[in-house]
């Protein structure tokens, strides 16, 4: 608000232009009329105010102050209104600024949230377990628990205690997004998205269907909504594809901020469970050129996983990725949303495109289907794009305690694999599953996809 300037003078103008109109509760007398804006008032008392016989009391005129004893009822100070720059406001708020196609509400919704952390920023340099922190946070850590954090910390350079702060982020994080309102919400997942412009061109695809497979590291659910309001804006179908709630009670939220943000059937975003109608959808989609999200590193069963290297350490994954592509024709863009320092702030971050169709299988000496070669091919590629888009820190990623290992297991990104490295995987008998619909799929299966009715959900 600009500067407030008192009344100086006891003498008033003829008439009451020179002043808004007043409605006071105790003055019958004050002006019934005045088109003059509120910043123009002048100094003085209304001429036909009574002299201030209603001294004390207040005005209910609107934007007035309480009288005084020395004041008449209506009277009230002048404002200065000052003009605003919009050079002048942050540069987050200025998308946001009178004149821009948003309306004038600042994005920083989630202050209170963001105070929180900046109030809780000695925890990052915490180097030793604390009782009364894990409880505070419902962190139910044993000692197998600990230990993984501690090796993740190290390998990020990080304290113990930066685990501690990070879990109060992903608190504050859910929270923001269940607590806003819709409009509120994009304009603040608009506002910590710091991708450059250029990076948005990883994702054009060029008409092919795409498969971004992002891991659950970092600032994961911002990012995906982030990425299906670019791609939705752009023209394009986006499908988010995950396991249902009732399987996993955490994927609640996703359901959550789909219904908040995209809650009609023409908004360009949907989301797919991993159903069999849901899968069958999903290859419809893709062939059709749609953008698919699907995270890669969960399993339901341990059974239906082969090995993979990863970070030093062999991981559990399924092939449904590279098989949903290579069925589809579309290509695989690996993606991490990187947290930065501050706040709630990320980027996202996206490796080179696989084509798992255009791989082609060498002459194997046992009776491995090629098809499976190129599928294990296509996901160890992916995982090693992904590791190379996480680095070392490893804190960030919600399965670090899978990888195991001692406290000074090396971390490091790992070559290519060679054809021969990959036969001898094959046939290792232990890492051969049963047939499974997550992971191997053929034409029988694909049309009895297709012929089940859509997923609803």
């Amino acid at each position: 608000m600009g500067a407030i300037t008192w009344p100086s003078g006891a003498g008033a103008p003829p008439g009451c232009g020179p002043f808004r109109r007043a409605r006071c509760r105790s003055c019958a007398d004050c002006p019934s009329s005045c088109a003059t804006p509120r910043h123009s008032v002048t100094t003085g008392w209304p001429p036909d105010c009574n002299g201030g016989a209603t001294r004390g009391r207040a005005c209910a005129m609107r934007g007035s102050v309480r009288a005084r004893t020395s004041r008449p009822c209506c009277w009230r100070p002048r404002v200065r209104l000052r003009p605003c720059s919009i050079s002048r406001l942050p540069r987050r708020w200025r998308r946001c600024a009178p004149g821009s196609a948003g309306s004038w509400s600042p994005p920083m919704v989630d202050a209170p949230i963001r105070a929180l952390l900046r109030l809780a920023a000695p925890l990052r340099r915490m180097r030793r377990r604390n009782g009364l922190v894990e409880r505070l946070l419902s962190l139910d850590l044993d000692d197998a628990g600990a230990a993984a954090v501690a090796r993740a910390c190290a390998a990020g350079q990080r304290p113990f205690g930066a685990f501690y702060h990070w879990r109060l982020r992903q608190w504050a994080t859910v929270a923001c997004a269940g607590r806003m309102p819709a409009p509120r919400l994009r304009r603040w997942f608009a506002a910590i998205d710091r991708t450059p412009l250029a990076r948005w061109r990883a994702f054009d695809g060029g008409g092919r269907g795409m498969l971004v497979a992002t891991p659950h590291y970092g600032a994961f659910l911002p990012g995906i909504v982030s990425l299906a309001h670019h791609a939705s804006a752009a023209g394009r179908q986006v499908l988010v594809f995950y396991d249902p709630p009732g399987r996993h009670d955490s994927n609640a939220v996703f359901d959550a901020i789909h219904r908040k943000l995209w809650p009609t059937a023409d908004s360009g975003v949907r989301i797919v469970h991993n159903t069999r109608a849901g899968i069958g959808e999903v290859l419809r989609a893709l062939r059709l050129g749609a953008l698919v999200v699907i995270m890669p590193d969960v399993f339901e069963r341990v059974e239906d996983t082969f090995l993979v290297p990863f970070h030093g350490g062999l991981r559990n994954v399924v092939l449904g990725t590279a098989t949903l592509a290579r069925k589809s024709g579309a290509v695989i863009v690996p993606m991490v949303a990187q947290p930065l320092a501050e706040g709630f702030d990320f980027e996202l971050r996206a490796g080179p495109a696989i084509d798992a169709g255009a791989l082609r299988a060498p002459a194997l000496p046992d009776e491995t289907p090629p098809a499976l070669y190129t599928d294990y091919v296509a996901t160890a590629q992916l995982f090693a794009s992904i590791e190379s888009l996480m680095g070392g820190d490893l804190l960030y990623w919600q399965y670090h305690a899978s990888l195991g290992g001692g406290a000074d297991a090396p971390l490091r990104t790992l070559p290519p694999l060679a054809d021969a490295e990959v036969a001898a995987l094959l046939g290792d008998p232990a890492l051969q599953p049963p047939r499974s619909p997550a992971c191997f799929l053929d034409e029988e299966d694909i049309d009895l996809m297709e012929a089940t009715p859509c997923s609803t959900a």
